[in-house]
């Protein structure tokens, strides 16, 4: 029994460096082969739901994730992982569930708040969303991809000063952030041409090779 449980840590060891050096196949074949082995290993799960969603196999992920919290219901961080899984696979409003009680339990985690606030944006719940980010930016107000996520909350609630407002914000913080091309659309959106003109031409010095970028600098020269 001893030299069985080693062998199978040793494998399971193995499968958590494969996953360190992002070779997730090789990784996945060990691990699908110790859920097998140890059904109420959560470590196993954990693991085969991370990979899942690297694939992009977020049903597989969702069903490992679940199978870990049967084990472990109130483990956070395979919480905040299935979260993410649900909301990549388009069940937001499951996602917002997971992440609001992840927020009552880390109410100052900005990571838990950037998540929900993706979910609500998901289900169209754009003032909940506005309310969430608002709340991550009371607690750190210098994450500039906060900022830009607020403003395109704003730049789709038609919100345009208070858009503009957001994501200049967030080039002050991080100028290199791909966002010229949000804050160049609320400019034209407001008939501000030249003005959007000049923060185009600012992307394609951060971003040469920027076709988006690129394609609305012409149509506004035209």
């Amino acid at each position: 029994m001893a030299k069985k449980n080693i062998l199978y840590r040793s494998k399971l060891k193995n499968a958590k460096k494969l996953l360190s050096e992002n070779k997730l196949e090789e990784a996945d074949k060990i691990l699908s082969s110790l859920c097998l082995q140890s059904p109420k290993d959560i470590d196993v799960w954990s693991c085969l739901g991370y990979i899942a969603g690297n694939k992009h196999e977020y049903a597989r992920a969702i069903d490992c994730f679940e199978q870990a919290l049967r084990i472990e219901p109130e483990n956070t961080k395979i919480m905040f992982n299935y979260g993410i899984a649900l909301r990549d696979s388009g069940q937001f409003d499951s996602a917002i569930e997971v992440f609001v009680k992840l927020q009552k339990k880390s109410p100052h985690n900005t990571e838990i708040l950037d998540c929900l606030a993706h979910a609500y944006m998901g289900s169209g719940y754009l003032d909940d969303a506005e309310n969430i980010f608002n709340e991550s930016l009371r607690i750190n107000p210098n994450q500039p991809e906060t900022h830009s996520n607020l403003g395109s909350v704003y730049q789709t609630k038609g919100e345009l000063s208070k858009a503009e407002d957001c994501y200049r914000e967030a080039l002050r913080l991080n100028p290199g952030l791909n966002i010229y091309d949000n804050l160049g659309s609320v400019l034209i959106s407001q008939g501000r041409y030249k003005e959007s003109i000049e923060i185009f031409r600012s992307g394609l010095i951060k971003e040469p090779r920027n076709a988006r970028v690129y394609s609305n600098l012409l149509l506004t020269l035209n």
